[in-house]
């Protein structure tokens, strides 16, 4: 059947497509709330209508009979000084997606991309946040496989919680330590949480939600979209009028003696809810009010219908905690030299069909997001467990803690500890992971927020017991190192020791005695072996007087994997070759700007992201070719205005060096010296945004 394409470029366009729109996206199987025209009118009218630089773009396709069977809705904005072609309401939408009904995909498709092209005007293509699970990504990686200026790479990861597993929902409302403060919370009056949808609650609630989220997040470096910036205030505002109406808009309001403690601004996706923003009263986190409310919503939504809990997007650690799977979005991104005229053509593209990198990709990661992280996965690396204390002790203990978490790492073993973030157990469990090292953790859900909350990084289990708890760290373990602590290090230390004598296991355990800390222990041992002849504990365990020793001695004991971080390549200065550059896996560099740097790998180098995180006041965002190592691990310090080593200077081998040096410089980069020639190889170097020098180079035999 035929079809045509119409450009909506004015609100007016928007508006008059308003019912056939609304209709399409009911129709449409893979529709989210975000491509509905009530968001997106919502976004353009509070935020870009008006506005220089900002251009409708919206692709709609009709049938023989003039019925919409598909709809792109896209936009055209200034970007870096170049004109950016994007889905409309990017950033603000979570899910993007074209809407398109079954049966049209592949002609539709093509049909909107050749159009953009013609229409032109555009001269760099950023299609983010698409689902995964959506036609649209197929067709993205079609584009990719095909444009060789095109990138297609992961992007956001959003937690989910399937409300009708009744093991995961029954763990999700079950947990110890959220019960627990609910019960505090009701001690200090009554305790209400209500699900507000009227327009004319919405609008009634909303000056206090928003006065409450800028109270939180007020000095805070990385706090987005906050509603201190009037374009975020005015969407929502524009989005009750918009979308209060249809009940899709839900606000959960929950009061402790009649105060409002915490606010939930979501969605009703169908029987999806959509988790948007939340806020709470700053002088109750001790109380956990946000993770409370939340609790509440979990009990109240499968009676209202819901089946489904999505986060979305956003690190924070309470939602891994609650969900227990995930929705993979994909980007695509796409750059033509303003020099060669309109963007790149793509013909004979079929979407869904051909393999190539991009798909190659695309079905990794889908794997990768199906089949999630199992901790070593029954590697044969050793893992090596570390009992020691949730405090901080010194300074040099925990900079000691550290190295020896980095030692563990860099002899390939994995480590099993404590599963917290402070103290010494964080120190050691950073330690590791700088060394890209498997880090394992065990922690309660009673004690796990005041053990500083669990890495996102780690492969954290949570348990209800003590006992559970030792049991595990003792079960996945090689070995077992313990470090000065308190009460729950020593009864580590003396359970394993008791393990051991009775013959349970014949595992290594290093006692690490530094300045004497363990020497009255060790001499009430001494003691009770006079008095009740009990083993010498010196031939339970090794007794070291510090941290390096602890390694020697399991040196000896323990088989070396593969290492996890190799040495950088060395520095060449400009026009000199290195020689075969070292392999790196996951080499760190600090960086000022992180959407900056991550362009630069990614668009230039055509890295791609492996995972992203947030550990305490600071951004990591790992990097790699075809997701996989060896590749960068890119630091940006909240705040603060870190000081990259410009000299710094990675090695990456490449097929063809001029191709990759010219596009470097189209994308607006340094070109620090041009490809020359060193034998019958090709070298040259570039520079990133924070000058760190990258060698390319075509050296052959290199990994």
């Amino acid at each position: 059947m035929k079809i045509t394409l119409s450009f909506a470029t004015s609100a007016a366009d928007l508006d008059a497509l308003g019912d056939e729109w609304e209709e399409l996206a009911d129709r449409c199987p893979h529709a989210r709330f975000f491509q509905r025209p009530g968001w997106c009118r919502a976004w353009w009218r509070a935020v870009a209508e008006g506005r220089p630089g900002y251009g409708l773009a919206v692709a709609a396709v009709r049938d023989r009979p003039g019925a919409l069977v598909a709809l792109a809705p896209l936009m055209v904005r200034d970007t870096d000084g170049r004109r950016e072609l994007c889905f409309l309401a990017d950033p603000y939408t979570d899910y993007h997606d074209v809407l398109c009904l079954p049966g049209h995909m592949d002609s539709a498709l093509e049909l909107v991309w050749q159009g953009l092209r013609e229409r032109g005007g555009w001269d760099t293509c950023a299609l983010r946040e698409v689902p995964m699970a959506s036609p649209t990504a197929d067709w993205l990686a079609g584009i990719a496989r095909t444009v060789p200026v095109a990138e297609l790479h992961r992007a956001s990861t959003c937690p989910t919680l399937d409300l009708r597993d009744e093991e995961a929902y029954r763990r999700a409302v079950s947990k110890y330590e959220y019960r627990s403060k609910a019960r505090k919370l009701a001690a200090l009056g009554p305790v209400e949480c209500t699900h507000l949808s009227e327009p004319s609650e919405l609008r009634r609630y909303f000056p206090e939600f928003r006065q409450m989220h800028l109270d939180q997040w007020q000095g805070r470096p990385d706090a987005v979209g906050s509603f201190d910036d009037e374009e975020v205030t005015a969407f929502f505002v524009r989005l009750i009028d918009e979308v209060g109406p249809s009940g899709d808009a839900v606000l959960t309001r929950f009061c402790v003696d009649g105060r409002p403690a915490a606010y939930y601004w979501g969605f009703r996706d169908r029987d999806c809810y959509r988790a948007y923003r939340t806020a709470y009263d700053v002088s109750l986190s001790r109380y956990s009010p946000g993770a409370v409310m939340l609790r509440h919503m979990l009990l109240d939504f499968p009676e209202s219908g819901y089946r489904t809990f999505d986060f979305m997007r956003g690190g924070y650690g309470y939602k891994s905690r609650f969900a227990n799977g995930t929705n993979q979005n994909v980007s695509l991104e796409l750059l033509r030299p303003a020099a060669q005229g309109r963007p790149a053509a793509v013909p004979g593209i079929r979407p869904g069909h051909g393999g190539g990198a991009p798909m190659k990709r695309l079905e990794k990661a889908r794997k990768t997001t199906m089949e999630g992280t199992a901790g070593n996965g029954g590697a044969s690396a050793p893992s090596v467990c570390v009992y020691c204390s949730s405090h901080d002790g010194s300074a040099e203990l925990g900079q000691r803690a550290y190295e020896l978490g980095r030692g563990i790492a860099e002899r390939g073993w994995h480590l099993v500890y404590g599963g917290g973030a402070a103290g010494l157990m964080g120190r050691v469990a950073e330690g590791a992971h700088s060394a890209s090292g498997v880090v394992i953790g065990i922690t309660l859900e009673l004690t796990c927020s005041r053990e500083g909350g669990a890495p996102v990084w780690a492969d954290t289990t949570y348990v209800e017991s003590v006992r559970d708890r030792k049991e595990r760290m003792e079960t996945r373990s090689d070995a077992f190192v313990v470090l000065p602590g308190g009460l729950g290090t020593l009864e580590e230390l003396l359970e394993i020791l008791s393990l051991k004598q009775l013959k349970f296991h014949d595992r290594p355990v290093v006692l690490v005695n530094s300045g004497d800390y363990w020497a009255p222990l060790l001499a009430q041992l001494d003691r009770a072996v006079q008095h009740f002849g009990y083993l010498d504990v010196h031939g339970q365990c090794e007794v070291v007087p510090d941290f390096p020793s602890a390694l020697a001695a399991l040196d000896g004991r323990l088989p070396r994997a593969s290492a996890a971080t190799l040495p950088r390549a060395r520095e060449a200065e400009p026009g000199q070759a290195t020689g075969t550059p070292a392999r790196f896996d996951h080499v760190r560099l600090d960086v000022r700007d992180m959407v900056a740097a991550e362009a630069f790998y990614t668009r230039a180098l055509g890295l791609s992201e492996v995972v992203r995180y947030d550990v305490a006041d600071r951004l990591i965002v790992q990097l790699a070719a075809d997701g996989t190592p060896p590749g960068v691990e890119l630091w940006q310090e909240k705040g603060l205005e870190p000081a990259p080593h410009p000299t710094e200077h990675l090695a990456f081998a490449v097929p063809d060096v001029p191709s990759l040096v010219e596009r470097v410089r189209v994308l607006g980069y340094r070109v620090l010296d041009e490809p020359f020639a060193v034998g019958a190889e090709t070298v040259a170097f570039v520079a990133d945004p924070d000058g760190h020098r990258i060698e390319l180079n075509d050296f052959r035999g290199r990994p």
